[in-house]
């Protein structure tokens, strides 16, 4: 019997949501390990087993694996929008589509020529002052330019932490 899989949301998940490969790992928590509890983060990218669940203790060097494959929709990394199958890394394009190749031109456009570019030239300088209240903080700006050009748009930010 075949199964074939397609991607069902399409928008990313808001960040409020949280890293889907760390609420797996935090999920174990409450599993001792040799007689300890950890509280458990995602570990860092590993090449040779994208879709494992490697977890590391928070505030600690120990990683382990907590299960052999992650829940299915899982990102293999985090600098690509390729996911978890049944724990094998399945190519997603920038189309958002399972198995689809289609990738982003040197414009940005998702399955674009390249012939959106625009040449930009001038000069640029950029001076910001030391942080204090109502930091200015620089906001990257979207242009249809080359990625090796970008604006920047400046706008006031109050900084609010959030618990992890």
């Amino acid at each position: 019997r075949n199964i074939r899989y397609r991607t069902c949301s399409t928008a990313d998940c808001p960040l409020e949501a949280g890293d889907f490969r760390a609420q797996q790992c935090s999920a174990h928590n409450d599993v001792k390990l040799d007689g300890v509890s950890h509280e458990w983060v995602a570990a860092p990218y590993d090449p040779s087993a994208p879709c494992a669940l490697r977890c590391r203790a928070k505030g600690g060097t120990l990683t382990v694996e907590l299960a052999p494959k992650v829940l299915d929709g899982t990102r293999c990394r985090d600098d690509a929008p390729d996911m978890c199958i049944n724990g094998v890394c399945q190519e997603v394009g920038c189309d958002r589509q399972l198995g689809s190749r289609v990738k982003e031109d040197n414009c940005g456009v998702c399955g674009g020529d390249g012939s959106t570019c625009r040449l930009v030239r001038g000069q640029a300088s950029v001076h910001l002052s030391p942080p204090g209240p109502g930091d200015l903080l620089p906001k990257m700006k979207s242009i249809s330019a080359p990625k090796i050009f970008s604006s920047f748009e400046f706008q006031r930010h109050k900084c609010t932490t959030r618990k992890s």
